[in-house]
């Protein structure tokens, strides 16, 4: 099958009318994901997380389609708890199969993958500058 990467967006800060905006690293994500499987003909899918289930992301640029935008809402996400998270996205890759899965270099994604990358045992690319390709960062 195809590329397909899984961004996996950081805490984002909901506005009026239950919309969420993204913050500045997701959208870093999501434009470095679209470089990684973009030039394969891969797809890109966003996963949100909130305590209440947001409406719309408000800035999310018309540029970045996604291949899917899903949603986990749950008050025992609201704090977003690495653990919590972890086994939540654990069964999102076993069922979807992404071949990337991306997340901010912040201090969010910075405490998540790597447990993350621990429960799938894979290894872990981290704090990357650039993306050449699918497979060079």
């Amino acid at each position: 099958d195809g590329l397909r990467a899984l961004v996996i967006a950081e805490p984002g800060v909901m506005g009026d009318g239950d919309t969420m905006k993204l913050s500045q690293n997701t959208l870093a994500a999501v434009a470095a994901a679209k470089k990684m499987v973009g030039g394969a003909g891969g797809d890109v899918s966003l996963f949100v997380h909130a305590g209440s289930a947001p409406k719309a992301l408000e800035n999310l640029p018309s540029e970045a389609q996604m291949g899917s935008v899903l949603v986990a809402s749950s008050e025992k996400l609201k704090a977003s708890e690495a653990e919590r998270l972890c086994l939540l996205l654990k069964s999102v890759q076993e069922q979807q199969q992404f071949s990337h899965i991306v997340a901010p270099a912040s201090t969010f994604g910075k405490n998540l993958l790597p447990r993350l990358a621990a429960q799938l045992d894979v290894s872990q690319v981290s704090d990357i500058v650039a993306v050449e390709s699918s497979n060079t960062f």
